[in-house]
């Protein structure tokens, strides 16, 4: 990963604009190593770090919501199966309201 990108890419820069860039490279670089990537190049590189950012918990998965949020609207696939009306994070179906 890149300096520039921590600055360049829309969702790591959320996460750099909320923890600041010393520990937002840290982060971005142990999430990174966790799912197997060298940076985020694609829609459904950020759906994966958005969920594994969700994974931590607290403010960090809001920030990861975001991110995925993000990562859908710009064409991720639900690889995980965790947009609304799929399963949830936690595995649990969601229920869909139509009306």
């Amino acid at each position: 990963m890149k300096e520039a990108d921590l600055v360049t890419d829309v969702a790591l820069n959320k996460v750099v604009s909320t923890l600041g860039p010393q520990r937002a490279r840290t982060l971005v670089a142990e999430i990174l190593h966790e799912i197997g990537l060298g940076s985020l190049s694609s829609p459904d590189d950020r759906l994966r770090f958005a969920v594994a950012l969700m994974a931590r918990g607290g403010l960090l998965e809001a920030i990861g919501r975001a991110i995925k949020i993000q990562a859908i609207l710009h064409g991720a696939s639900d690889l995980d199966g965790t947009h609304p009306g799929s399963r949830s994070v936690t595995g649990k179906q969601r229920a869909v309201r139509t009306a």
